[in-house]
């Protein structure tokens, strides 16, 4: 795996970098991937992706044409609404073909994301991974905006149906995936952040408590069973 100079890449979410280092790290010696990104936004982190892993298979998924449009390196492009999936499959992905599976900023947008990741369980290849990331409920400042009245709807995006803490979303994937990390950001101050001039980025190892001080959390999972449970 080529070495990429992460700090070229300043445009992308320095959350986001620091998921792909850390998933870098734990397959840095496993060639021809076959890596799926769902939710590709304005397409910089599937270039990211890219130039990090040179997959063999770049296959990207999203809702939104005019976001697969923009997408540079993607051999393969899928339109497809997640949460309209109970009855179908999706047809363009054998089963047991993936490697990874990327899906950042997503789950909190859908209804229904535990058939999602049935339907991912089936995609990936015996001990493939998952990196999922979301909003972490139970960061201090939430949890001061509960307190003078608000509601999930005033701090989170109003495209967010779906909300977990940490012990939660651990909840949501060990049933049928092994955890192997459980990270959060840590949002520094800004008079700090502006002399360090990026925010911290802290590895919290979980067991039954819910941390307060990271605003996003990211989980990295691998598949350990052949049949959805």
């Amino acid at each position: 795996m080529r070495k990429t100079d992460f700090h070229n890449f300043k445009e992308i979410n320095y959350f986001h970098q620091n998921i792909i280092r850390e998933l870098s790290d734990k397959i840095k010696r496993k060639k021809d991937l076959n890596i799926l990104e769902i939710g590709v936004g304005n397409g910089k982190l599937n270039s990211f992706i890219y130039q990090t892993f040179k997959p063999k298979e770049n296959i990207c998924m999203d809702y939104s044409k005019d976001c697969l449009k923009c997408l540079k390196f993607a051999n393969k492009k899928i339109i497809c609404d997640l949460d309209k999936t109970f009855d179908f499959d999706v047809k363009e992905i054998k089963d047991n073909s993936l490697d990874i599976v990327i899906i950042l900023d997503v789950l909190e947008h859908l209804r229904w994301p535990e058939h999602t990741l049935k339907l991912l369980h089936r995609k990936l290849k015996k001990k493939g991974l998952v990196v999922a990331s979301t909003p972490n409920i139970n960061w201090y400042n939430y949890r001061l905006s509960f307190l003078i009245g608000n509601d999930v709807e005033h701090f989170h995006n109003t495209n967010h149906v779906r909300y977990w803490n940490l012990r939660s979303f651990r909840k949501l994937f060990s049933k049928n995936f092994m955890i192997l990390r459980q990270l959060t950001d840590f949002k520094i101050c800004k008079p700090f952040s502006y002399f360090l001039g990026k925010e911290r980025f802290l590895s919290v190892k979980l067991k039954y408590n819910s941390k307060v001080f990271g605003d996003n959390q990211v989980i990295i999972c691998k598949k350990n069973k052949d049949v959805w449970n």
